[in-house]
């Protein structure tokens, strides 16, 4: 974008508040339309002004009036909060303006896209601003946020607050140093491109629309998990002797299987699960790792949380963070999480909604013992009903549709892997065969017809899901976990059918780096067969790679200058922002993705030589923290492929909204739900699949369908 782009003259503003409400567990909307949620001060500058004051009681500000009838831009730092405050509090009771969806502009988003912290105290101190936050301040504003305890001589009933002058007066100027440091670090930040701000509005029309949700359900499933959780603690105390009163005490249930000679170093479900599968747990100890996956399920945690984030009108907000999930700009999600709904490993669709059925129907200890019975045991069974929980609205239905390997087409029409667009867009006319199949039959090096079912999974899907963003040994076994895959069982077929070349620097392989891995023999050369041989099919985008990794490392030793990749698809810079220095990384879409304070540092590899490393500053994607991150040929370039879907998806729910009317609810990975009246489910198809012209010659198709509930086929 270019920063000379005109931007309407801009309000800084921030708010104090107060509830009973614990906003961390509720979400904005339920706790800014609880009734005892209620402003200490508004702060606000309009551009380079002064900060100004606003109290309850106060006359609305004329100031404010005159900025929103203008059609100005009112920024916040987490506008949904901000938003939800305004919408609930200060026009029903305090007589303020509405305020327009298309004015509102959001600092935390204009740092999420910069790759810069989401906290705007750790923004300023990424920025190196020479106003900070004020640390004692915040303690303040924690305290004032909640009521007080009564003293002694007070109704010990009351709902009391820290309400004195003295600490109103510190409050306020605190508020408004956060306006002054938020105004401060705007300068410094990109304005959104005009493209970017549509998309961030959308979002935020669509986290204010929020989603419907089964309440009546989501308490009756509460109440079952009640009697599940009792009955849990019940049976473990009694088969343990009273070593362990709980499902959830890792640790002595640890201790007590340690007793009877099973050693775990971990709980983890997947590891647990094939020592059951190899009998290396002794009987006595499989009702106990049975309670314990069941209650220890986190997925059921979600219905607490669907309960607390749920509004007066039964609908749940703010639900996703827009360009929140690291690098490539897709949403990160808030409340009840709904990226993380479980997806696999229940029970189908169709027979969730049986036990839905059987939880409104029955009281809570009836519903578990028929559940139990007929279907599975009622944890298992009630996180299989947590996508329906969520609703269409009365009178609308939801239509949803998900992309069909978005990241794996994306990947191929980057890098230019011709065999396998074609491979694409004959699987989507009905002449060619599953990109899994064709995948295991590469590596096999035989037809795609002489692939047998068990290899579909274990070479075909976990490669492509493992292997695309230069993953090696250790990312393919990664995965092969998650799908419970154990490659070393295939060895033999691998070895005999593939090319001997593969084998070949396999065997050398192991002798130089796998013999010091610790993985057993079969199982690593087993993976690294298969990496081989997917990489030997997929010359384009291996040399992707290593184009987007040199093209990052010229432009960070050659500030000013750009560098293409991909026939000019996409590219890099470098470019000082502000005062801030950015590796810029272009999208096809021509949207840039940032990677602040970049630098090369010489590395040894593992042949004597040395190779640039790209270092950069940034929001570590586990730790959320920020500091020092390293980035190589595969993640750019799996940045720019997951980005590019993004792009896309946005771009398709877009036209959904415009040209059919479906108002978004979700956007859940490569998959968005949305409502409408009477729609169309192949017309909702269809809208989605509308490329952009940048996209032009991308083999894109979406599968979905149309219901009054949530669900995954």
């Amino acid at each position: 974008m270019s920063d000379s782009q005109y931007i309407p003259e801009i309000c800084t503003l921030d708010v104090e508040t107060r509830s009973t409400v614990d906003l961390r567990k509720t979400g904005p909307w339920p706790y800014a339309e609880h009734p005892t949620t209620d402003l200490w001060v508004v702060c606000w500058a309009i551009g380079d002004g002064p900060t100004q004051r606003w109290y309850p009681g106060d006359p609305v500000p004329p100031a404010l009036v005159e900025h929103l009838k203008a059609g100005h831009w009112f920024e916040f730092w987490n506008a949904d909060f901000e938003h939800a405050i305004w919408s609930r509090i200060l026009t029903p009771r305090y007589s303020w303006p509405e305020l327009p969806i298309g004015q509102i502009s959001d600092g935390m988003i204009r740092a999420c896209v910069m790759g810069l912290p989401r906290s705007l105290e750790a923004c300023g101190a990424a920025l190196k601003m020479p106003v900070q936050k004020d640390k004692e301040g915040h303690g303040l504003m924690m305290r004032m946020a909640k009521p007080r305890k009564p003293r002694k001589d007070e109704d010990p009933g009351a709902l009391l607050w820290w309400d004195d002058e003295e600490r109103v007066e510190r409050l306020s100027q605190y508020c408004e140093r956060d306006v002054e440091v938020q105004r401060d670090v705007g300068k410094r930040l990109r304005h959104l491109t005009p493209l970017e701000r549509d998309w961030f509005l959308r979002t935020t029309r669509m986290n204010a629309r929020g989603v419907r949700v089964d309440t009546e359900f989501v308490d009756r499933a509460i109440a079952c998990m009640d009697v599940v959780s009792q009955q849990h603690k019940r049976d473990i105390a009694r088969l343990t002797d009273g070593a362990v009163t709980s499902p959830t005490q890792v640790a002595n249930i640890k201790k007590w299987l340690a007793d009877q000679g099973c050693e775990l170093e971990s709980l983890d479900k997947n590891l647990v699960a094939e020592m059951v599968e190899t009998g290396d747990v002794p009987t006595v100890a499989l009702p106990i790792l049975e309670i314990r996956a069941q209650g220890g399920k986190s997925s059921v945690s979600k219905l607490p949380a669907f309960q607390k984030y749920a509004c007066a009108d039964g609908r749940v907000r703010s639900l996703f963070i827009h360009h929140g999930a690291g690098k490539s700009g897709r949403d990160a999600g808030a409340g009840p999480q709904a990226q993380n709904l479980p997806s696999r490993g229940g029970l189908p669709w169709q027979t969730a909604l049986e036990v839905l059925d059987i939880v409104m129907r029955h009281g809570p200890r009836e519903a578990v013992e028929l559940i139990d019975m007929l279907y599975a045991p009622t944890p298992t069974a009630l996180s299989s009903c947590l996508r329906s929980v969520l609703q269409a609205s009365e009178g609308q239905r939801m239509y949803c549709a998900d992309y069909s390997n978005i990241e794996g087409r994306f990947a191929a029409w980057l890098a230019g892997e011709q065999w396998k667009l074609d491979a694409f867009r004959a699987f989507d006319d009905g002449s060619g065969h599953d990109l899994y199949i064709i995948a295991a039959a590469g590596i096999l090096g035989c037809k795609p017809e002489e692939v047998a079912k068990v290899l579909r999974n274990s070479l075909g899907k976990v490669s492509e899901l493992s292997l695309q963003f230069q993953g090696g040994v250790g990312a393919f076994l990664s995965m092969a976990k998650n799908y419970r895959v154990e490659i070393g069982d295939h060895w033999d077929v691998i070895r005999e059918a593939a090319a001997p070349s593969v084998i070949e620097r396999t065997l050398e392989a192991w002798d130089a780096r796998g013999r010091k891995s610790g993985t057993p023999e079969i199982t690593w050369k087993a993976a690294e067969a298969v990496k081989v041989a997917w990489r030997d099919k997929h010359p384009a985008i291996v040399q992707a790679w290593y184009e987007f990794e040199n093209a990052a490392v010229a432009a960070i030793r050659n500030p000013g200058s750009v560098h293409m990749v991909c026939d000019g698809r996409a590219g890099f810079s470098y470019r000082d922002i502000n005062g801030t220095p950015f590796l810029m990384e272009r999208l096809p879409s021509g949207r840039f993705l940032y990677l602040a304070y970049p630098w090369i540092e010489m590395k040894p590899t593992p042949w004597g030589s040395e190779k640039a490393s790209i270092r950069y500053w940034g929001v570590d994607p586990v730790t959320k923290k920020w500091g020092r991150q390293s980035t190589y040929a595969g993640d750019l370039f799996q940045s720019a492929v997951q980005g590019g879907a993004r792009d896309i998806m946005m771009h398709g729910g877009a036209k959904a909204e415009d040209k059919g009317g479906y108002a978004m609810l979700l956007r859940v990975h490569d998959e968005i739900a949305a409502e409408h009246t009477a729609g169309d489910i192949h017309e909702f198809e269809r809208l989605m699949c509308d490329l952009p012209g940048w996209a032009a010659g991308l083999p894109v198709t979406a599968e979905g369908y149309v219901a009054d509930r949530y669900r995954k086929d």
